[in-house]
């Protein structure tokens, strides 16, 4: 069973409106959260405030609340997250896209995700 401390959730667009408040009340609730935006500077003040919803004095792994500058439309920023998730986490638990996008498929493929549901794993792929 995932709890609240363990859960890993990606928020894509989370840098302003409704992502960012996602981003926050996962903070809030003390999961692992990863914060994912185009605008770098909007990125890191959302992830000063989640750490304050958090109530993050300190973080010794440093991986709590992680973030990317990065675009969705960007396969070598996809992989970099991808990349960070598998290093940091070791898995994810929850996807949330909060941008507007076309289709999420190129994300799905990029993320090498093998199945589409609850019990989805994301796995290595050979670079």
């Amino acid at each position: 069973k995932v709890t609240r401390e363990t859960e890993c959730v990606i928020i894509l667009g989370a840098s302003s409106g409704i992502g960012c408040s996602i981003a926050h009340l996962y903070a809030e609730r003390g999961a692992h959260i990863f914060v994912v935006g185009r605008r770098e500077s909007h990125v890191n003040k959302v992830v000063d405030e989640c750490k304050e919803h958090a109530g993050l004095t300190s973080d010794p792994k440093g991986n709590k609340i992680l973030e990317i500058a990065g675009d969705f439309a960007s396969v070598d920023d996809m992989i970099k997250l991808r990349t960070m998730v598998e290093t940091e986490w070791r898995g994810l638990d929850m996807l949330i896209v909060a941008m507007r996008v076309s289709a999420p498929r190129p994300l799905i493929a990029i993320a090498s995700v093998d199945d589409i549901g609850h019990n989805s794993v994301i796995t290595p792929q050979a670079t």
